[in-house]
């Protein structure tokens, strides 16, 4: 072989290798979490400041550093206080980020300083349940459709696990929180109080109610009340950043304690650009700390799925009715969500310890996380993503609409599961194929010396 066609099979080999290897970093999102870690921003200062809109007057930002340390921090607060800036909050662990009220004309001088990787508006973030009215009696089937009560049969309760349900908080006073004669909720992080409204409080039920009709379905656990809702259904992006970072600290001061997180919380990224970074941050808890994310899709309904659900580290749960069949309010686009539980009429407690059947994502998602419960009960060892690929690998596929995720949870095969190590998309075929792809690339490139060793 002439060495032209050498080098055509060179070319065309690395070639399939290069774009191979590009789009399964795209597909996974490996790309924009490699870009957010390295901190890869523009040079141009104006361009960190994201926001769709120009600010103007006085403004409340979050300002994220690629510094590392709480000194290298504190010297760029001098700075802020020397423009006028008020420091209204810092982050160690999550991230290195300060939360500050400056006027709007100081920002772009924020921004010229290396250290600063962003600049992002302290937005609100929603969760939007559907509540219906409260049914009389007692007639969903989650337990059924989860497949949960063999588990419990054999002693899987989620004992010695503690679950962190960051919400509008959890009214610790009541009977269905109380086990042995102490409450279950073991610690807490309060925003605005120790609750707020109903919801927190019925997505905590959801998971660990020790009442008989409405029993959590991993009434065994433990909680962590992670506050972070303001009166009316309403949180800031750096209130659930705060959250996750208080999180993150506890986790780190009990090593030895298996502890999940459930988000019932939705930000629509077309609406609020900041709504975004929620996926880099539930992906640091994953990657960084190794705390399983257990992530509501949205009730938008058919299309985007919100944040940080769409981040590809953690668990995205969408919602189905009582006879497995999609919500038509259960947000499902490209490899989201992951899975699907029941959430629709979902009997729980309120914060008044009052019966109450609504239904969202919103819940769905705490009956997913009380499953990862069980499974880390049976297996403490676990890792993160290893949780969540037991769950998501062994979901029961019950429609071929992308819109099911790989399926319905099943408490039984979770427990049951051995995971993989990977966890970038909602199916493993799409990382088969990019490898695939890069075998063939090799053996293009390779071509030419096989041939003259023949």
């Amino acid at each position: 072989m002439d060495k032209n066609n050498e080098k055509k099979y060179h070319y065309a080999g690395a070639g399939i290798i290069i774009v191979s290897v590009v789009l399964m970093l795209f597909s996974s999102g490996g790309i924009a979490n490699l870009s957010q870690n390295l901190g890869i921003q523009s040079t141009d200062p104006s361009l960190k400041i994201l926001s769709t809109e120009p600010l103007t007057g006085t403004v409340q930002v979050i300002i994220e550093l690629n510094v590392v340390g709480v000194q290298a921090q504190d010297i760029f607060v001098q700075d802020i206080q020397t423009m006028g800036g008020i420091i209204d909050g810092q982050i160690y662990t999550l991230d290195n980020s300060i939360l500050t009220t400056i006027d709007a004309s100081k920002l772009e001088t924020l921004a010229m300083n290396p250290s600063v990787m962003r600049i992002i508006p302290n937005t609100d973030v929603w969760f939007s349940p559907q509540d219906v009215a409260v049914q009389s009696a007692y007639a969903d089937n989650r337990y059924q459709l989860l497949n949960v009560e063999p588990m419990w049969t054999q002693g899987y309760t989620g004992n010695g696990v503690v679950v962190a349900v960051v919400d509008t908080g959890i009214n610790s006073q009541l009977s269905c929180f109380q086990r042995d004669g102490k409450s279950i909720v073991i610690d807490s992080l309060q925003l605005y109080g120790e609750y707020v409204m109903w919801h927190g409080t019925a997505v905590a039920s959801c998971v660990v109610s020790q009442d008989a009709s409405r029993k959590g379905i991993a009434y065994g656990a433990q909680l962590l009340n992670v506050e972070v809702f303001k009166p009316g259904g309403a949180a800031e992006i750096w209130g659930v950043k705060k959250g996750w970072d208080w999180v993150a600290q506890w986790k780190q001061t009990h090593q030895n304690t298996p502890l999940v997180c459930v988000n019932s919380i939705g930000a629509d990224p077309r609406s609020n650009p900041g709504a975004t970074l929620l996926n880099a941050y539930a992906s640091n808890m994953v990657n960084k700390y190794n705390i399983p994310m257990i992530v509501a899709a949205g009730n938008g309904g058919p299309g985007i799925v919100y944040c940080p659900g769409q981040s590809a580290d953690v668990l995205t749960v969408g919602a189905v009715d009582s006879n497995g069949l999609i919500a038509s309010f259960s947000c499902s686009y490209g490899p989201k969500p992951d899975v699907v539980a029941p959430g629709v009429d979902i009997n729980m407690v309120d914060s008044s310890g009052s019966p109450r059947a609504a239904s969202g994502t919103s819940f769905s998602t705490p009956l997913t996380a009380g499953v990862a419960a069980l499974v880390l009960q049976a297996h403490p060892g676990y890792s993160a993503k290893q949780v969540q690929n037991a769950i998501r690998d062994s979901a029961h596929s019950v429609q071929s609409q992308s819109a099911y995720g790989e399926g319905l949870v099943d408490a039984v095969g979770a427990v049951k599961a051995a995971p993989g190590i990977s966890f970038g998309s909602s199916s493993g075929t799409p990382d088969l194929m990019f490898i695939a792809l890069i075998g063939i690339g090799a053996v293009v490139f390779f071509i030419p010396t096989i041939r003259k060793r023949k």
